[in-house]
């Protein structure tokens, strides 16, 4: 009986370390999916990422366009350097590449709808790096 409980404990320790250790994973998913949607030209499975307040005021199209606008159209996976997460919302920063090669710094803000993680909003946090110079033997 008592290895059944230490064992109990044990397992209990086990999952609260995972759960400590990939809480960030999900916002940074949504993130990767958002933006392969966005780079795709699919503004309605971008749009369907993003939190109600912006899918309120936004269609598809609009959503790629002010993409376009702050500079992340083609914007692939982000590197995360910062992640916070409460129960209800989360923070991201880091950079996004974008098809041209340009890094761009940003902060993606989220919060929780129905139990799934949205994105509530993007916002660049500095200047973008300059895109890689190619090359005379290109």
């Amino acid at each position: 009986m008592r290895f059944l409980v230490l064992l109990g404990f044990a397992v209990l320790a086990a999952m609260m370390v995972y759960a400590i250790a990939h809480r960030g994973e999900r916002p940074a998913q949504v993130a990767d999916a958002f933006f392969a949607a966005a780079a795709r030209g699919d503004g309605a499975s971008a749009h369907a990422l993003a939190a109600r307040p912006w899918r309120e005021r936004s269609d598809g199209a609009r959503l790629l366009a002010e993409l376009r606008d702050l500079g992340l159209e083609g914007a692939g996976a982000g590197q995360w350097s910062v992640r916070r997460m409460t129960e209800d919302d989360a923070t991201l920063e880091g950079q996004v590449a974008t098809a041209r090669g340009t890094e761009i710094a940003v902060r993606l803000r989220f919060e929780k709808e129905d139990g799934n993680w949205r994105i509530l909003a993007i916002e660049p946090i500095g200047p973008p790096a300059p895109a890689p110079a190619s090359s005379a033997a290109d």
